[in-house]
This record gives structure tokens, C-alpha cells and sequence, in this order.
């Protein structure tokens, strides 16, 4: 470090403004990469979320379809289902467990067996209303004609 008594020459004055315009590029550039790859995330942030909503509504969809011609199932033949007919979408099984809770949780389905949301754990499909009135009235029609179910009662 030089003395206060000497004064700078213009060598080094020079010298010092060239290493401060510099830093000072450095510093520049630095920020402009920080600001370009936070702008790139914030834009990748975006579009991912609505990228996942629309997956999430596809494997709902494809979930539905898949479980509608299976009497009773578990997550991994809902798997296999959408694999099946859906080969170009890809199945997250953790996604589709939350899926199961989800749709067990909303009376779509109804856990048969196991606990809800594991691999092993047996599904059916919850019955609609319609089936639960067509049930009502099969009901009330065996118990007005017991005779309906033993046919060789109402042949003799």
C-alpha cells in the first residue's frame, strides 16, 4: 500500500479504474446470469404446475375407465389397465395411490380389503344410485315371492 504522501501517477490510476470497470463487469454479468436462470425456473415452476394438473385430470380419466370393467381391484391392476390401453402415459404409483385414497375418500370406490392407498389393498367400485334403487326393489320383490328363488317349492 503506498504512502498518503505520494500522489497516484496516472499509470496507476489508470490501473486502479481498469480492475473497478472489472469487477464491476464481473459483478454485471453475475447478476445477469442469477436474474436469467431465476426467471427460467420461475417459467419451468409455471408451466410444470399446469402440466401436473393436466396429468393429474388424464390419470383420473384413465383411472375411471380402467376400474369400470373390473368387479374388484388394486392399484396395480388399475396399473396394469392403464398401461393396457394407455401405453403412452406414464403411471406414477405414488400418484395413483393418492389417486385411490382420493376417489375411497369421495365414495367413488370403496376398500374391500387392506388399508387405503397401499399396493395390496382391494378396491370395488361404490354403487351408484341406481343400482342401490334396482337392489331395493329386487329386495322387496324376494321377500313378496320367497318362492321366486326355489323353483322346486313352485313347481310342486
Amino acid at each position: 500500500m503506498r504512502e498518503h504522501s505520494e500522489p497516484v501517477n496516472q499509470h496507476e490510476y489508470n490501473q486502479l479504474r481498469e480492475q473497478i470497470e472489472r469487477d464491476y463487469r464481473e459483478k454485471l454479468r453475475a447478476l445477469e446470469l442469477v436474474w436469467s436462470l431465476s426467471q427460467a425456473a420461475l417459467t419451468r415452476n409455471r408451466r410444470s404446475r399446469s402440466e401436473a394438473a393436466t396429468d393429474a385430470d388424464a390419470l383420473l380419466a384413465a383411472a375411471r375407465r380402467a376400474i369400470a370393467g373390473l368387479p374388484y381391484f388394486s392399484i396395480a391392476e388399475v396399473e396394469r389397465e392403464i398401461q393396457k390401453s394407455h401405453p403412452e402415459q406414464i403411471v406414477n404409483r405414488s400418484s395413483l395411490n393418492a389417486l385411490m385414497r382420493r376417489l375411497a375418500g369421495d365414495g367413488e370406490v370403496v376398500l374391500v380389503d387392506g388399508r387405503k392407498g397401499k399396493p395390496d389393498a382391494v378396491y370395488r367400485r361404490a354403487e351408484s344410485d341406481k343400482i342401490k334403487a334396482f337392489k331395493a326393489r329386487a329386495q322387496t320383490i324376494i321377500q313378496n315371492y320367497p318362492d321366486l328363488l326355489n323353483p322346486a317349492k313352485a313347481n310342486s
